[in-house]
């Protein structure tokens, strides 16, 4: 009998959790409570795929922040954003 592969998948890890996860790669983590409100709207894996080439052997280069990543992020989402609007309004 073949095994639901949805019946396997841990439970997600709660806003604090996800904290942990980050300071245990080595991420810098000044302000919490801003980090736990902007993980609240940007989705862990979406927010941490700006991290990636931040990261060697799962850890986050020495310095690395919160606010570098979340930095590139709002980058990308203005510069996504205002290209689209250009090139979309005709």
């Amino acid at each position: 009998m073949e095994q639901n592969p949805f019946l396997s998948l841990k439970p997600p890890a709660t806003f604090e959790e996800q904290i942990q996860i980050l300071k245990s790669r080595g991420l810098i983590i000044e302000d919490e409570d801003f980090a736990i409100r902007t993980l609240k709207k940007i989705n862990y894996y979406r927010l941490s795929a700006y991290g990636l080439s931040l990261k060697q052997n799962d850890q986050y280069q020495p310095g690395v922040t919160f606010n570098q990543i979340y930095a590139l992020y709002e980058f990308d989402h203005l510069f996504s954003k205002n290209t689209k609007e250009k090139y979309l309004s005709g």
